[in-house]
């Protein structure tokens, strides 16, 4: 037995909240302000699996529809009520007053939800910087424990075209956007809003891989999974308190871990890659999967440089990317039972397991 409207309902749990952005004390009066930075802003939980300040990471969009994926609007908070309008330019749902028929606010007895024309960067509101275009970005993390997807609010407008840009260009060349590994950066783009140039961060959709590989991917199966709505809650970096409909006191939030630090894995003098060892003494050899025969390898060029793995993370992305390994698959060649033994590895440790897992693999 089924229950009519419920037992048909799937969603994906979010795990977390991804940001561009810090609080910083203000300079000449109490409280703390928004700033933007150009890395990834990560939960402590996993701050660690991409390395200092991260500028790209390994994405996937878990379905095809970028209402779901890529929500945007229109969204204007007050400090008391949370949202209280969200438009997309021609209509908008608006929590209103009912006696004077503005926006309710904190002395507002009765209020009630209008759909109502939307003005767009007409609006009054838009003007006084209280409303402004919303991008809730929902999108997979696979070389990241558990379930789910991840959010990023952006409010910047450079941003919102280039994912949006982005999002159509793949879906033109491989039929889909779904399950195509990917990759979320943040990049400087020069810009003149008012005629002056200027460089801000902005976001970008990547792929490290061919346009060839991209239409063979397209070609395969996506999953079929829900998205939760998009997360309504104020993001805070993006409404500093001077632009509210109320001056609320900003609730202070921890500054980003960065994770833990790495060498560098080119060296101080830039010039030369670190020496990798595919059987480093002292580990454990990459063992060939029961019942198969270990390859004959000979002269087997590596799927990509091992000078580009130096974060745990990296190691998990590219085995899953190249050879369609989990977590769990990579901690096992390198002679563990679980993925989190790895944790605290060197960057020489992780290069030298993905030296030894491109050869093995390479060669079956």
């Amino acid at each position: 037995m089924t229950i009519k409207g419920l037992s048909n309902v799937r969603q994906m749990p979010r795990l977390g909240k991804v940001r561009t952005g810090v609080k910083v004390p203000n300079k000449n009066s109490p409280g703390e302000h928004p700033e933007a930075v150009d890395y990834f802003v990560l939960s402590d939980d996993i701050a660690g699996l991409f390395g200092e300040k991260p500028k790209a990471l390994p994405i996937m969009f878990p379905v095809e529809d970028d209402t779901k994926f890529a929500s945007q609007y229109y969204k204007c908070y007050s400090s008391f009520r949370g949202l209280v309008c969200k438009g997309d330019g021609e209509n908008c749902s608006r929590l209103i007053d009912t006696k004077t028929g503005d926006f309710a606010h904190r002395d507002t007895l009765e209020t009630a939800r209008r759909e109502l024309p939307c003005p767009g960067r007409e609006c009054t509101m838009y003007g006084q910087k209280k409303c402004k275009e919303v991008m809730n970005l929902q999108f997979l993390l696979p070389s990241v424990p558990g379930l789910g997807v991840w959010q990023l609010d952006t409010g910047s407008y450079h941003s919102i075209v280039a994912v949006n840009s982005a999002v159509e260009l793949i879906r033109s060349i491989c039929g889909r956007i779904s399950m195509i590994p990917l990759k979320l950066t943040i990049e400087p783009k020069e810009v003149a809003p008012d005629g002056k140039k200027k460089t801000v961060n902005i976001l970008q959709i990547r792929a490290d891989i061919t346009l060839a590989e991209i239409q063979r991917l397209g070609s395969l199966p996506a999953s079929q999974v829900m998205m939760p709505p998009p997360d309504e809650e104020k993001p805070d970096l993006l409404y500093p308190e001077a632009e509210e409909i109320t001056e609320p006191a900003a609730a202070p939030v921890k500054p980003p871990v960065t994770g833990e630090e790495i060498d560098d894995p080119w060296g101080k003098d830039k010039k030369q890659p670190p020496q990798l060892v595919v059987k480093p003494a002292g580990t454990a050899p990459v063992t060939q999967p029961a019942g198969q025969a270990a390859p004959v390898v000979t002269n087997v060029k590596a799927m990509r440089d091992p000078a580009t793995i130096t974060t745990l993370g990296g190691l998990f992305t590219s085995c899953y990317e190249d050879f369609n390994m989990s977590r769990t698959d990579v901690a096992k060649e390198a002679g563990f039972n679980d993925p989190k033994q790895l944790q605290g590895s060197s960057v020489k440790r992780l290069q030298e397991i993905w030296a030894a897992i491109s050869v093995v693999r390479s060669g079956q």
